[in-house]
């Protein structure tokens, strides 16, 4: 991966318990400063809570991060932490007497003040890059970048947060030697996702789409715990449980301290924690092995999802040579064993730093050139970024302009679906575009594949293969989905599928449809039908000749030539005229039409 000078890359990760930044300044990426660690929730600077409260007492001003924190007491009707799992619904989360605020409302507000940290740094921020999880929509990603637009920046990327941690492992070289598959095991605090990459000569490649859970995360061990002290206060006959569980700061309390357990036994085999109950302590004990048999089912539902990302890239699970731990629930002794059990062959590996390595991996994916950005999306099966890349080296105006290159990536993204790729691909092979051999039978399954779509270009194109190939009623069915569309040239072309069966009728009424939209070759086929007198219509000159000079007038050298041709020899409805008749066969002979050379040599004489 190629850095650039002076580039400041700016990777967040909006978590489910925590926000983290970094910056990318072009040689090295470093984790930025959000609060004061003193002050800080999580006891580290570099860590900003999620949470957001709405000060029903001071404007309805919404705060965000530790300064939400610090109020949450107060009124806790008004206070929301873990919102980022909130972000698939879209109406109202905290309310106020007089106000309510959206998930999209918390977003704009701690991009916002990002975006001021970014600025007092002094270092400016070029590009953003947005994390979100692999189980994302569309549309949520699309939420997300509107919500950064609205909290001031203008250059925004995004990528799914296995990737990213992919893409930090791969920055950093971490012990990986070519011809190595690594799996990412990223299990945050409120998802749990799951990537397979691999590295060749040319670098890291995704072997498949990354997967995710939207409810499988770090916050889903502290409720295992937090229920568990629940239930063991109301169990206890020291302490009045009931009356407890309904104040607000030991409720807080409670939070707090299953999050501190669950640190607490990644590295101790038992854990003692004194709980003040009114003036009462409470102590509550809890062992690895209880939890770990509460985990149970969420880490199972973890391993199923990695089992099912090696099955979908078609590699054995002894192939798989390393495993990354992402995340900081990942550092539960349970998680590596069974893994190890799973993948017996891979090494596993965890980053005493895991909770960046998204943000990290975010600001680095996007440090390169225009093509090396879109081919780390590409790589990591995004059909939209191969159709990009495609079309950035099919420019003949660009540098690295390659056909080879771009025909790869656009064949590539017809694979994964892409409409337009479906389309542009097989226009590529029907018409020889792009040092591409005209090839009508490599065509077919492509147009047939984007006219299922729905696309009208490539109905219209798939209606002439079976034209040319005779089969007259699937070339029907097809014409007339495009023509319903309002596709000119299938109206055209159906009308002469139904003058070619007898469907006198029916024909002539399309061609005449086709050819009021100015259609050449529609009405220069009107004006054979009106020579000739075909069918139920009777042969008319003068309208042979008005329909010829349309299409004449809209260039079509065969209707140039007919015109001509009247005029050089005074054939009924106009006079001889030596003058037309040289104008109209010229034109039609610079479309290098045969015929109007023989008249054209005659005029000459």
């Amino acid at each position: 991966m190629k850095g650039v000078d002076n580039m400041a890359v700016y990777g967040v990760d909006i978590g489910t318990s925590s926000c983290k930044a970094s910056c990318f300044d072009g040689s090295s990426c470093h984790v930025v400063t959000l609060t004061d660690q003193f002050n800080s929730f999580w006891g580290n600077e570099k860590l900003m809570i999620s949470a957001a409260y709405l000060d029903g007492e001071n404007d309805d001003t919404l705060l965000v991060g530790q300064e939400a924190y610090n109020e949450h007491l107060l009124n806790p009707q008004w206070y929301l932490q873990e919102f980022k799992r909130k972000f698939a619904h879209k109406e109202p989360v905290i309310f106020t007497a007089d106000a309510q605020v959206t998930i999209d409302d918390i977003y704009v507000t701690v991009l916002n003040e990002l975006n001021e940290m970014f600025i007092k740094s002094g270092v400016v921020v070029d590009k953003l890059v947005l994390t979100y999880p692999a189980s994302y929509s569309e549309g949520l990603i699309n939420r997300l970048i509107s919500d950064a637009r609205q909290a001031g920046f203008d250059e925004i990327a995004t990528i799914d947060e296995p990737s990213a941690a992919a893409e930090y492992y791969a920055y950093a070289q971490k012990n990986v030697s070519v011809g190595e598959n690594v799996l990412v095991y990223d299990l945050g605090g409120g998802t749990f996702d799951t990537a397979l990459i691999h590295l060749d000569d040319n670098g890291f490649r995704h072997l498949t789409s990354s997967l995710g859970l939207p409810d499988c995360g770090g916050a889903d061990i502290d409720w295992l715990i937090l229920s568990d002290m629940k239930r063991k206060i109301l169990s206890d006959p020291s302490v009045d449980g009931e009356k407890a569980l309904k104040i607000p700061s030991v409720l807080s309390t409670l939070n707090e301290k299953a999050v501190s357990v669950k640190h607490k036994l990644t590295s101790q085999k038992n854990v003692a924690e004194t709980i003040m109950i009114g003036y009462s302590p409470y102590i509550y004990k809890l062992s690895r092995a209880e939890l770990e048999t509460m985990m149970e089912p969420l880490i199972h539902r973890t391993l199923e999802l990695c089992r099912r990302i090696v099955y979908n890239a078609g590699v054995q699970s002894q192939n798989i040579h390393r495993i990354l731990l992402v995340g900081g629930s990942s550092r539960m002794p349970m998680i590596p064993a069974r893994l190890q059990t799973l993948f017996p062959a891979a090494n596993i590996s965890h980053n005493e730093e895991s909770e960046f390595l998204v943000c990290c991996g975010a600001a680095v994916s996007c440090s390169g050139s225009e093509a090396e950005m879109l081919a780390l999306r590409a790589d990591r099966g995004d059909p939209e970024a191969m159709f990009e890349l495609a079309q950035y080296y099919l420019d003949e105006e660009n540098e690295e302009h390659d056909n080879k290159k771009g025909m790869y990536w656009l064949q590539q993204s017809a694979e994964k679906g892409s409409t337009v790729a479906c389309i542009m691909l097989g226009i590529a092979l029907h018409q020889g575009l792009f040092d591409q051999e005209s090839d009508h039978e490599a065509a077919f399954p492509w147009l047939l594949r984007a006219s299922e779509y729905g696309d009208a270009h490539a109905q219209d194109l798939l209606g002439d293969y079976y034209a040319e190939h005779e089969e007259f009623e699937r070339a029907i069915k097809w014409y007339t989905k495009a023509s319903g569309q309002g596709n000119i040239n299938s109206q055209c072309s159906l009308g002469n599928i139904y003058l070619k069966t007898e469907n006198y009728c029916t024909g002539i009424s399309l061609l005449k449809r086709a050819a009021d939209q100015n259609h050449s070759v529609a009405q220069y086929n009107l004006g054979v039908v009106y020579e000739t007198g075909l069918g139920v219509v009777a042969a008319d000159a003068q309208k042979s000749f008005n329909y010829y000079l349309m299409s004449a007038k809209n260039g079509d050298p065969d209707a140039q030539y007919e015109v001509g041709k009247r005029y050089y020899y005074g054939w009924a409805p106009v006079e001889e005229n030596n003058s037309e008749a040289f104008a109209w066969i010229s034109k039609s002979a610079d479309q290098h039409n045969k015929k109007a050379f023989f008249i054209l040599g005659e005029c000459y004489e």
